[in-house]
């Protein structure tokens, strides 16, 4: 519909939530068809706010599918044009993806700063899609720093925030279950 592409980030925001519910679903194909959309669409949408916003989806959708050196270069090319242009509300989420990405790569400490530099611009930015998303990924990594008793402060803040975002609840319980493990409250 000639009417909604034209509309700036519509067509991101349907490529970038179907390609998180494709991967959710397990469904290989959709998943890489949207990262495939979300890839070649700076080609049409060339202005720098769909830019930076198709490329911290691409992002997000690479870090959950474990393509952290991917995911750390689209995440990079976003965070770029947020700074450059000032648009806050990818400021949080390309330095999160650039953080989880970073971890993911064996930089667990870089990754956490980045993290943590994202969600404390998240009440400028106005952003809340996604941050309980992001604050699991945040203490994932604090657990694999060994920092247990950060990441459960980490899940308690990113569900408060957000408590409407249910499908992190499944990872979430993993994640506490973790926490509480590694600090001896195996019950």
């Amino acid at each position: 519909d000639p009417v909604f592409t034209a509309r700036i980030g519509g067509v991101a925001q349907v490529y970038i939530s179907g390609s998180i519910i494709a991967w959710l679903l397990g469904d290989e194909a959709a998943f890489a068809e949207r990262l495939a959309v979300l890839e070649a669409a700076p080609e049409t949408y060339s202005d720098p706010y769909s830019r930076a916003y198709f490329g911290q989806g691409m992002a997000l959708g690479l870090v959950l599918d474990g393509q952290f050196e991917r995911a750390a270069q689209a995440a990079a090319a976003s965070l770029t044009l947020a700074d450059e242009h000032q648009m806050p509300q990818f400021k949080v989420g390309a330095r999160v993806a650039l953080g989880a990405a970073t971890s993911g790569l064996g930089k667990t400490a870089d990754g956490i700063a980045l993290m943590r530099e994202g969600l404390a611009l998240i009440e400028g930015a106005g952003a809340r899609s996604l941050v309980t998303l992001f604050h699991t990924w945040l203490a994932e990594a604090e657990l694999a720093d060994g920092l247990p008793d950060y990441a459960l402060g980490t899940l308690a803040r990113g569900q408060s925030i957000c408590p409407e975002e249910r499908f992190t609840i499944p990872e979430i319980t993993r994640l506490r279950a973790k926490a509480e493990a590694a600090l001896g409250r195996s019950a």
